[in-house]
């Protein structure tokens, strides 16, 4: 029997992969137009045939599939800047211009810097389009921007800044994903801010959360009070604290820090209940649907409107449809459309972690919690609300485990507890702080209020704060490569088939799927065991080198005190490596293989065994040496400069290997080196 949920879900799948190709294959539109009327003449082939045919067979199904692959690619290229020709891509910016800009976003600041997402809206004059990274010089006299101001400044345009070591955060590609590609860096006395402002709907619910936090400040919450409730229910982590976003990530309940699937379906059931007696009267259901579905939109628009909290009110907008309809498996239908809405508005949508966390969690949750709550017999309804909690939380964290292992190498083996302790409060952490914040809009708090739920925030951070001080249950550093990504979806999918449709042929295919998994990780983890590298670090007012043998990493420097590297994490969650070696003390040479390299530090002496002519030099801590006669003398293959030298000498020795027609290398515009044997 035709299942009720087969085709959404095969529309959706088959326009994502089309858009996961075009993100990857990136063809013309020329191309692809060509390519759409090939396939939408098969399609229609196939189909006046399929109505022909008394048993069906697979040809109007691949042909659907192609047409509907080719419209994701066509979708996806129709968003990317190359084919929009007012993009500023287009334009030659390698020379300070008049730009103006619209703020779009404010982004969390650094310790010497204010960060937005501003729009392009001219250059020199002419129209232009597209988002740039704008970057403003912290100054005491300078109070930010805020969104929906348009100001002036003359400046050029930069690359974003990528990381200078393997296996760090990329910051650009992050950006690029988004489709920001570029960087404005300015001084704040180098603004000229407009007063001709239009405020849209992001300006001014930024507005009003801005009017809410000098509420809470003036009822007297704490600084961290008011930044937890600005993510809890603003959706703003931008006051957050770095080490309360570790504890909340350690203790596995960081998905409560967002805005997002979590709070809004707490949300949606907290209003289903308010909402109840609508159900009374005539029509009431259709009513208490569209209430639910306008307050959800209205709650989006107080947030901000951001993607994530679209991607929330989206999804369960068109799941508050489903549990109207009470149809069997339409919440997946519902789920299937909502991505598609959203993927079809902006692809790149299918790119952000968020999105993937969010439907990877409901999904599973679809899949998979009633047949946890198997396991749990209905006692009473205390046994069977706690096995309620239990179930969905294995349920999402089922589904978001290969993402999560992926992207963030760890796994909080307290979550459960973590989640059981806080999610049957979480309600009234929300609700109570929507009446909070409603009742400071119109009057100063009681103290008696302040100190009650200024204490249950506190409790909040002390729980969190207990469970993730319990080191030994969480797993850092867990290798977790794309393979294995892929084959984990995998198997949770054939495992979600073989609880719903009892099949063997499922049963086979989950065996053999986890002996693949298996048998992948023993031979990535071989090949991990074989590698064997050397490594010149970028690190600024130092010399770091890396020797990696296999399992094991040496770190090299010349300091004599214990430091940590910035580049530590990223390099153990890449390879899966606990911990480091350490060492101090770098000799003037070194020789591995074929490889030969010469180390000439601020003293500019150095010894080599009889008749040795490296193939590389580096220069360290930046030497009073005469380079012309080192490169007569010692004829090497390459010069590499690191990060601990000043910089005015790299650009006299950069001018001075080309003029030898030797290669320079310089760790803090080139990166790292890395020799592999």
């Amino acid at each position: 029997m035709k299942k009720p949920y087969a085709l959404p879900v095969f529309i959706t799948v088959s326009f994502i992969f089309g858009v996961l190709l075009g993100f990857c294959w990136k063809p013309e539109l020329q191309l692809l137009y060509l390519i759409f009327g090939v396939s939408f003449f098969v399609f229609l082939v196939t189909f006046f045939r399929a109505k022909r045919l008394v048993f069906q067979d697979i040809f109007f199904g691949a042909a659907t599939f192609l047409l509907l692959c080719v419209v994701g690619m066509i979708n996806t290229q129709w968003h990317q800047p190359e084919n929009n020709s007012n993009h500023y891509i287009h334009e030659n910016y390698w020379e300070p211009a008049l730009m103006k800009l619209k703020v779009l976003e404010v982004l969390k600041s650094s310790t010497y810097q204010h960060n937005y997402v501003a729009e392009l809206e001219s250059l020199n004059g002419r129209r232009m389009e597209g988002e740039i990274l704008l970057t403003i010089q912290r100054d005491s006299t300078f109070a930010g921007l805020a969104v929906d101001e348009n100001l002036f400044l003359k400046t050029d345009l930069s690359d974003i800044f990528s990381p200078l070591n393997l296996y760090q955060f990329d910051y650009a590609k992050h950006m690029a994903s988004k489709n920001i590609l570029k960087q404005a860096r300015v001084h704040p006395d180098e603004i000229y801010i407009s007063s001709n402002q239009t405020l849209s709907f992001q300006g001014r619910a930024s507005r009003l959360r801005s009017k809410i936090k000098q509420n809470l400040k003036r009822s007297n919450f704490s600084a961290e009070q008011i930044s937890l409730i600005e993510a809890l229910l603003l959706g703003q982590k931008r006051e957050l604290s770095k080490d309360t976003y570790s504890k909340f990530a350690d203790a596995g309940v960081v998905h409560v820090l967002a805005v997002s699937g979590l709070h809004v379906g707490v949300l949606l059931y907290f209003l289903m209940f308010l909402l109840r007696p609508l159900l009374y009267l005539p029509k009431g259901k259709i009513i208490r649907s569209c209430l639910l579905i306008i307050l959800l939109w209205v709650y989006a628009y107080i947030v901000g409107l951001s993607p994530s909290i679209l991607r929330a009110v989206t999804m369960f907008s068109f799941l508050s449809l489903g549990m109207f309809f009470q149809r069997k498996v339409f919440s997946i239908n519902m789920l299937c459309l909502s991505a598609l809405v959203l993927v079809i508005v902006n692809p790149n949508n299918i790119l952000a972690v968020g999105f993937q966390l969010s439907y990877a969690a409901v999904l599973s949750i679809l899949l998979f919690y009633k047949k946890f709550m198997l396991l749990f017999p209905e006692r009473n309804s205390v046994f069977k609300r706690i096995g309620s909690l239990i179930s969905v939380t294995l349920a999402a964290q089922l589904g978001v485990l290969p993402l999560s292992l992926y992207y963030f190498h760890q796994f909080p083996g307290l979550f459960f507890i973590s989640n059981l302790l806080i999610l049957p409060f979480l309600g009234i952490i929300l609700g109570a702080g929507v009446f909070v914040i409603l009742l400071s809009s119109f009057t100063k708090l009681p103290l008696i209020l302040v100190e009650i739920y200024g204490g249950i925030l506190d409790l909040l951070q002390m729980t969190v704060n207990w469970v993730a001080e319990k080191d030994s249950f969480l797993f850092k550093h867990i290798y977790f490569s794309p393979s294995m990504l892929i084959l984990s979806v995998i198997l949770i999918g054939l495992l979600a088939a073989t609880l719903h449709l009892k099949s063997k042929l499922y049963r086979w295919l989950l065996g053999i799927m986890i002996i693949i998994l298996q048998l992948v990780y023993v031979y990535e983890y071989n090949q991990r065991a074989e590698m064997k590298r050397f490594y010149i670090f970028h690190q600024n007012r130092a010399s770091v080198l890396g020797f990696h043998h296999g399992k094991d990493i040496e770190i090299v420097s010349n300091t004599t005190k214990n430091q940590t590297w910035y580049f530590e994490k990223g390099i153990k969650d890449a390879l899966g490596i606990k911990e480091l070696q350490y060492s101090t003390g770098i000799k003037n040479y070194y020789k591995i293989d074929d490889f030969e390299l010469l180390i000439i530090d601020s003293v500019g002496v150095w010894q080599l065994p009889p008749k040795t002519y490296p193939t590389d030099i580096l220069l360290s801590h930046s030497p009073k040496i005469n380079l012309d006669r080192v490169l007569d003398s010692l004829k090497p293959q390459r010069v590499i400069a690191d990060g601990s030298n000043y910089k005015n000498m790299v650009r006299r020795w950069k001018q001075t290997c080309a003029d030898k027609k030797i290669p320079f290398h310089y760790t803090g515009e080139k990166g790292m080196v890395s020799i592999e044997f």
